[in-house]
């Protein structure tokens, strides 16, 4: 287990090197909040790392952590090609302006994505579904938690703190995944965080939707339906949340939020 432990951070150490200059030479350069122009989409080869590792190690059975991971990653890199590439992509924000510029008879990058994600999470999760109202549910999950972590990713590392607190939750809740399944969830994550923090590089969409989605399967996959049912109650309010105030406003008016937040992240200057 050690070894396997020390491989796995080792790698994930080279892969965000890689990924990092793959992203710069691809021209996925994106401002951060300190005005710096730094790759984005960085996690993309990072989570197919993960999802070759995870279906080694849970196996076919589990096949709709690792699709939906990919999948969704597919789609946000997309997403972050279009905005970085046409500055009329930037401007619209949130699923309510893709929405809109859909209806008008635009399709935007942002639209695929979310379209695309919705099909991708039907395929992947709806499936294994008892009835047609928990397909529904499972879909939901997946896609609201791709969502969730999107909304989060406005700051260095406040998107990966959620998302290691999430991963660190559901391995000590499944015993299933004591063991390299959630190591494999937990390092890449911690490993990635280390330049995220200090403003080396970003998730982009294609990290935001592709983790977020990856531990939206990995919650239907392995939680009971009751506590899936409270989940989506909770992804619902977030949504909500993040429609109305914002995520950044919610976490400015808490000081245990905004502590956590800042944790880490240095002073931009």
């Amino acid at each position: 287990m050690v070894g396997f432990l020390l491989m796995l951070l080792g790698v994930s150490f080279f892969v965000c090197a890689f990924s990092r200059e793959w992203a710069r030479t691809c021209g996925l350069l994106r401002e951060n909040s300190a005005g710096w122009r730094i790759p984005t989409g960085v996690a993309f080869c990072l989570i197919g790392l993960q999802a070759v590792i995870i279906l080694m190690v849970l196996g076919e059975e589990n096949l709709a952590i690792p699709a939906a991971a990919v999948g969704f990653a597919v789609v946000g890199l997309y997403d972050d090609f279009s905005a970085c590439s046409d500055a009329r992509q930037r401007k619209i924000k949130g699923w309510h302006g893709h929405m809109r510029q859909l209806a008008q008879g635009s399709l935007t990058s942002g639209a695929v994505k979310l379209l695309g994600g919705g099909v991708i999470a039907a395929f992947t999760v709806g499936p294994a579904a008892g009835t047609f109202i928990e397909a529904v549910r499972n879909v939901m999950i997946v896609a609201l938690s791709a969502n969730f972590i999107n909304g989060l990713d406005l700051a260095p590392g406040r998107a990966v703190k959620g998302l290691m607190l999430v991963s660190c939750v559901l391995t000590l809740a499944e015993e299933r995944l004591w063991g390299p399944a959630g190591a494999v969830l937990v390092i890449p994550l911690v490993v990635f965080a280390f330049g995220d923090l200090c403003g080396r590089y970003m998730m982009g969409d294609a990290g935001a939707n592709g983790w977020g989605a990856m531990l939206g399967a990995a919650c239907v996959t392995f939680m009971s339906s009751s506590v899936l049912w409270i989940l989506l109650g909770f992804l619902c309010v977030a949504q909500f949340l993040a429609d109305g105030v914002g995520f950044s406003t919610v976490i400015q008016r808490s000081a245990v939020l905004s502590y956590l937040d800042r944790l880490g992240r240095p002073e931009w200057k």
